[in-house]
């Protein structure tokens, strides 16, 4: 993932969404399992991933909160499932594929519905307003009802820092 370049000449007052959000966007589709979306999430160094339809619209998000919910429950003391997932160890990969294959659970099962979300034309003093009313770190940034960004309480930072 890459940040758009910001446009310097804009005080912070005139940047929106698209001129800060990290893109292009990372997502999954309704039937990838939860295995592969815990890979995502590793792999981009991200704490949650837009879920989208068949036809390309957000249709929800997994976060790490999401999976932690549904992870097996071993009664032992454990870090994250998903670091488990990538442990050298094969009887805790082994555990976590058993336990996926059998479940199948896929982001479709796991996703939050109620998506806080922000348009890319969004005013940025706007979406710092929604971010602390919601309680969100972060929001994906849609287009015609499609993720193209995510956008960060960092970005904001970032963009306020830049402006001055």
């Amino acid at each position: 993932m890459s940040r758009q370049p910001m446009r310097r000449h804009k005080m912070p007052g005139e940047l929106r969404a698209s001129d800060i959000m990290t893109s292009p966007a990372v997502y999954v589709m309704l039937e990838t399992p939860v295995g592969e979306i815990a890979r995502v999430l590793l792999k981009h160094r991200i704490k949650a991933v837009p879920v989208v339809g068949s036809g390309g619209r957000m249709v929800g998000i997994v976060s790490e909160g999401d999976l932690v919910r549904h992870a097996p429950s071993t009664g032992r003391a454990r870090r994250s499932w998903w670091l488990d997932m990538i442990e050298t160890n094969p009887a805790v990969g082994g555990e976590l594929r058993n336990y996926l294959e059998y479940h199948g659970l896929r982001a479709k099962d796991v996703m939050s519905e109620n998506v806080v979300f922000v348009e890319e034309d969004m005013p940025v003093t706007v979406i710092a307003e929604l971010l602390q009313q919601k309680g969100v770190n972060r929001v994906p940034v849609l287009r015609d009802g499609r993720p193209v960004g995510i956008l960060s309480q960092s970005d904001l930072l970032a963009a306020l820092v830049h402006s001055h």
